[in-house]
């Protein structure tokens, strides 16, 4: 009879831990839905534009210095709302606002590569910037380089393999802010 007693303590603990971590899973969920919108109807133009096999912009008379601009008030915007995001998760809504400040900024990058995955088709970014300018593949080889853009295509197709749902992709997420894990190391 007291042998049985450490299993049952083991039986209780789990189905705890299975609750939190289901109301956890919930909760990121509802959040990256909300937090992805604006990503959810560039996803739904950019499925649009490529079964139209829509080239999209390869406009190269696109000043360098309007596609840095048009990049970094995009940036800016979504570094705002992943940090509003980040202040409703579970756990880093407790943290320092200092402190949660500097993780979001060291996992930025890695964390917009994820939300933007479904945004990459058939070896093309499908993502226009604030200013109306299209992050498009060839605006990346002239902003970040052809080393760069074709690891980001590489890795991101490599993923886009993986058919992730939603919800897996919402769990990403706090895994990434909470993880020293390297996902891609060319980049980010």
């Amino acid at each position: 009879p007291s042998s049985s007693l450490p299993l049952l303590n083991q039986k209780f603990e789990y189905g705890i831990d299975l609750l939190v971590m289901n109301l956890f899973r919930d909760r990121a969920f509802q959040l990256y839905n909300r937090y992805t919108a604006p990503w959810q109807a560039a996803y739904t133009q950019a499925r649009v534009l490529a079964s139209q096999r829509i080239k999209y912009n390869e406009d190269t008379r696109i000043s360098l210095a309007d596609s840095w601009r048009g990049f970094q008030s995009g940036v800016m915007f979504d570094l705002n709302n992943l940090f509003e995001y980040a202040q409703q998760l579970p756990g880093f809504n407790q943290m320092n606002l200092i402190n949660l400040n500097k993780l979001i900024s060291e996992k930025f990058f890695k964390i917009y590569s994820i939300v933007s995955l479904k945004l990459y088709i058939n070896n093309e970014f499908y993502c226009t910037m604030p200013n109306g300018i299209p992050l498009s593949r060839v605006n990346m080889n002239r902003m970040l380089g052809y080393e760069t853009t074709n690891e980001i295509f590489k890795w991101t197709n490599e993923m886009n393999e993986l058919r992730m749902t939603e919800n897996e992709v919402s769990l990403l997420i706090p895994f990434i802010l909470t993880s020293n894990f390297k996902l891609f190391t060319f980049f980010f």
